[in-house]
């Protein structure tokens, strides 16, 4: 019963806190909304209005990608692991910004801890996921903007890293 009561309070602050967050981003304090709304700030993106438009979570503002569609996918670990879509190839963004944690095995959950961070940020263009829903390492670090500038498509200002730092285990 202690741990229940305990479990009890800890929900409980947490509802408080994921409140708060709610009220900041405009949508419920879920990983997927927050990196969206993360990314939307930093990577200057303007997010689709509908949760449910096909594809695209929003469209590149400024810059080398300007107008592009982008998909924002978050990933508390870095298992480089499966980037799985079910939308129809006609439908699919122009590029997957993809958000992760620090980088680790693929292992069961269990005994693990999965903390909202951002450690790395991945750009993979559609075909890329197209040939292959779960790309090799090499496509990983290809594809990396943050920490290391891999993907000559995206170069992060001064400021952008910044902003992505404090949101960095590190921290």
């Amino acid at each position: 019963m202690e741990q229940l009561q305990q479990l009890a309070e800890l929900i409980r602050q947490r509802n408080r806190i994921d409140d708060a967050i709610a009220d900041l981003i405009g949508r419920p304090a879920e990983k997927g909304h927050i990196s969206e709304y993360i990314a939307a700030i930093i990577f200057d993106i303007e997010l689709c209005s509908s949760k449910t438009n096909p594809g695209a979570d929003g469209y590149f503002r400024s810059g080398a990608l300007a107008g592009r569609s982008v998909e924002i996918k978050y990933l508390a670990l870095d298992e480089g692991g499966l980037l799985y879509t079910s939308t129809p190839p006609k439908y699919l963004a122009d590029f997957y910004l993809v958000l992760t944690g620090p980088r680790a095995s693929a292992a069961s959950s269990k005994g693990r801890k999965r903390p909202f961070v951002i450690d790395y940020v991945y750009l993979f263009d559609q075909s890329t996921i197209v040939q292959s829903p779960d790309p090799p390492r090499a496509s990983w670090n290809a594809a990396e903007i943050y920490p290391q500038p891999r993907n000559p498509l995206l170069t992060l200002t001064e400021q952008q890293r910044e902003m992505l730092r404090l949101f960095g285990s590190q921290q």
